[in-house]
Formats: structure tokens, C-alpha cells, sequence
């Protein structure tokens, strides 16, 4: 009997077969793009995303379907493409050069994981199992990002404008640097009620910080100004000392020292502010450490301690900078005493104290409108009109164009809010500079 062989089907597998190997290459990007939440310092290692590729092409050309490698291939390299464009770099904007020359590495680094895996076919694995096992590791990663403080975030940063400025519908707790701020958000709200849970939660916000490895200064601060709302000012003083950088930590510790002072820490700034000036006082190059005085004595200015300032600009050499601070304390001092004199209805007292002893011109028209204003708010309006006309005339004599013009554009404005809408009118044709005076005119406009 003869015998007959079976024929061999050499019909292809369907075009849509294509998609379980370019979904697989696609998880893993999504894999790679997870993990760098997970693990920050992996988006640190600037090959990591070359690598992500070579294992993209890898997984596609592993569980390619047979006769449809090359399809395989080219709707990967197509969305990847795609991706690139899109996606952008900051090298496109410096010359478009770099964009073939972005796709052409692209793509190379894809065919050569495409081939690698092509020669791993001989380890079969199935569409089905390739596809569960990385979907799993990619849910695990979400879930590991859930579960660290994205539940919490989302039940209580709200409204999300708040905590964040921001309107992006995107997953913002996934970020080191947004979980940071928001959980930081979330225990200046609860601290009234729970303390000791705003503390934890003041906790996870300094380790997010700390996940950055470089340059997360400005991210420590925002912590550590939200403990000093919280009036946590040890806690505060603790988070700065995070900072890798001597010449931020420096600078931020001077900072937060004035942000304590004005919110009532006044003895914990002080040892703040002894410390850095010790800091200080160890440079070697003097002008560095006239600078760094300086500074520390500009920010106990800020902070209201002007005798402890008067102190730091006495260790001061360089004569110009310690004559400046020591008019911006002088000034200061006499507007206190301004503002004293006009809270007890003394307002031509305070206009004179002003008018003889503050000599920065920009100071001068701002303690006489904060004069008028206190006038104004105690129903002495005619008090109120003639020193902001004293402030107009003081204004006038500024050097600078543009400070002049939005002094005055300030005094118009506050002439406006009290009423005074002829003078406000007169004081509009001063301005001369067409950018403020248009502003000025559309904030007229919007008030009622």
C-alpha cells in the first residue's frame, strides 16, 4: 500500500498575531518607566533608557510570530519612532540634526535586541505567558507605587490646585519631588487636628526628598517650610541639614532661620544664625566672607531681628555692604516706629518720622503709603490723601525709569482703592512707561 505523507501548512499566521510580541515590548517600557518611580537613582543612570530599548526589541523578537518578524519589526520601530518625535528631547531645540541622528540610534539599538531575541526563540515561550509574566511585574510596580503614600495622597491632597498649582490630570504621587510637596500639603492640614500623624507624614515627605540624589535643595526647603508653618522649627532646622550641598545648605540654613523668626521662633533662629555666621566667619577669602555676612545679616533683616543684625554687619570689612544693611536696618526701624505712631492716630508723627529718617527712596514711599492706609482704616481719610501726595512727591525723585513708575503706579492704585479717583487720575498721567500704565489701567478697570 503506498503511503502518503502529510502536507505541511505554509500558510502565515495572521497579521494581527503582531500585536501580543509589540504589546510585550511596549510593558516593558512601561516596566522601565515604573521602576524609575520605584527606584530614582535609576533614572540617574543616563543609559538606562538604551538599555530599556535593547530589551524592548529582545521581548518583540523573542515571541515574534513566525513569517512576521519583519512586520513585527517595523510597527515597532514606527511607534518608537513616533514615540521619539513626540516625546521630543532637549537636544532637538538646539539643532534639528539631532533628530534623525536620535532616530537612527533608535532604531539601531532596537534591531539589535530584535536580533537577540530572534536567537532566543530556540527557548520557546508562549505569547500568552510572556504577556501575563510582565503585566504582573508592571502591576506589582504600580502597586508598590499605590501603596507607598499614593492613597494618601489622593484622599487628602484635595483640591489638587492647592496642594500642587497644578491641573495635570496626571498621576502625580508616582514623582519622589510631587509626593513630596503633596504629602508635605497633606501635614500642614492635618497637624491641628493630629499632630503626631503630621509628623509621619512630615517623615515620608523627607524621604521622598531624599530619594533624589542631586540637586533636591529646593524640594528639602519646601519641606522644611511647611514645618515651619507647622511651627516644628527643630524639625525644620533637621530637614535643611539634608542638603548635600555646603553652598545651598548654607544658604537655605540662613533662610529657613528667617522664616522661623517670622513666625515666632525667634531664640531657635538665633542659634541658626549663630551657627552659619561661624560657618561664615571660617573663609578664608574675604570677600567670600563679606558676601556670606552679608546674606546672614539680610536675613535676620528679613526676620525682624535687627540687633542681631546690627551685630553681623559690625563683623562686616567691606564698607559698602555694611553701610547697606545698616540703612535697610536704620529704615526698618524708624518704619516700626512709623507704623506705631500712625496705629496710635499720630499720622503726622509718623509721616515725619518717615520723611526724616528713612533715606532709601523706595522704602520711603512705602512706609508713607502704609501710613496713609493705617490713616484710611481709622476713617482719617484727609490724612490719608495728603501723605499719599507726600509719597507722590518722593516718588517723583527716584532715578530709575522703571522703580519710578511703579511706585507710582502703586500710589495710583491705592488712591483708587480709597476713593480718590480724580487724584488717582492726575497721578496715572505721571506714568510714562506705556507697559505699567496700560496694567495699571486694566486693574482700574476689573475693580469695582
Amino acid at each position: 500500500m503506498q503511503e502518503f505523507e502529510a502536507p505541511i501548512s505554509t500558510r502565515l499566521a495572521s497579521r494581527w498575531t503582531i500585536l501580543a510580541p509589540v504589546a510585550a515590548a511596549w510593558l516593558v517600557v512601561g516596566i522601565h518607566s515604573a521602576a524609575g518611580f520605584v527606584f530614582p537613582l535609576l533614572w540617574e543612570w543616563q543609559f538606562s533608557g538604551l538599555v530599556a530599548i535593547i530589551l524592548m526589541g529582545a521581548t518583540a523578537g523573542w515571541i515574534a510570530p513566525a513569517g512576521r518578524q519583519v512586520l513585527t519589526l517595523a510597527v515597532l520601530a514606527a511607534s518608537l519612532g513616533l514615540l521619539t518625535l513626540f516625546g521630543g528631547s532637549e537636544w532637538f531645540y538646539y539643532s534639528p540634526i539631532f533628530i534623525p541622528l536620535a532616530l537612527l540610534l533608535v532604531f539601531g539599538l532596537l534591531a539589535i535586541g530584535y536580533v537577540g531575541g530572534v536567537f532566543l526563540r530556540r527557548f520557546r515561550v508562549s505569547r500568552c505567558t510572556m504577556l501575563a509574566v510582565l503585566s504582573c511585574i508592571l502591576l506589582a510596580e504600580l502597586t508598590a507605587l499605590f501603596a507607598r503614600d499614593g492613597y494618601l495622597l489622593i484622599r487628602s491632597a484635595r483640591p489638587r490646585q492647592v496642594a500642587f498649582n497644578d491641573t495635570d490630570p496626571s498621576w502625580f504621587f508616582y514623582a519622589p519631588a510631587e509626593r513630596a510637596v503633596g504629602l508635605s500639603y497633606v501635614a500642614l492640614n492635618c497637624k491641628p487636628a493630629d499632630p503626631a500623624r503630621a509628623k509621619r507624614i512630615f517623615q515620608k515627605a523627607l524621604y521622598a526628598a531624599d530619594q533624589i540624589p542631586n540637586d533636591n535643595h529646593n524640594l528639602l526647603f519646601l519641606v522644611a517650610q511647611a514645618q515651619v508653618k507647622a511651627t516644628w522649627f527643630e524639625d525644620a532646622a533637621i530637614t535643611i541639614r539634608h542638603i548635600r550641598d555646603r553652598s545651598q545648605f548654607e544658604l537655605y540654613f540662613g533662610i529657613i532661620a528667617a522664616e522661623i523668626a517670622q513666625h515666632g521662633g525667634r531664640s531657635q533662629a538665633q542659634h541658626i544664625f549663630d551657627q552659619v555666621i561661624q560657618l561664615a566667619q571660617r573663609q578664608q577669602d574675604q570677600a567670600k566672607r563679606d558676601r556670606d555676612l552679608y546674606l546672614i545679616g539680610y536675613r535676620e533683616w528679613e526676620g525682624g531681628m535687627y540687633n542681631e543684625a546690627r551685630q553681623t554687619a559690625e563683623l562686616i570689612q567691606a564698607a559698602d555692604s555694611k553701610a547697606d544693611l545698616l540703612d535697610r536696618l536704620n529704615d526698618s526701624s524708624q518704619m516700626e516706629i512709623a507704623c506705631q505712631q500712625a496705629q496710635s492716630g499720630r499720622f503726622d508723627e509718623a509721616a515725619a518720622t518717615v520723611t526724616q529718617h528713612v533715606k532709601d527712596p523706595y522704602r520711603h514711599c512705602d512706609a508713607l503709603m502704609n501710613v496713609a492706609m493705617l490713616a484710611a482704616t481709622n476713617s482719617h481719610p484727609d490724612h490719608a490723601r495728603r501723605i499719599l501726595g507726600e509719597a507722590l512727591q518722593s516718588a517723583q525723585h527716584i532715578e530709575s525709569p522703571a522703580g519710578r513708575n511703579s511706585v507710582i503706579a502703586d500710589i495710583a492704585l491705592r488712591q483708587f482703592d480709597l476713593g480718590f479717583q480724580a487724584d488717582s487720575q492726575q497721578t496715572l498721567g505721571l506714568i510714562r512707561q506705556a507697559s505699567i500704565k496700560d496694567e495699571l489701567v486694566r486693574k482700574l478697570a476689573r475693580t469695582p
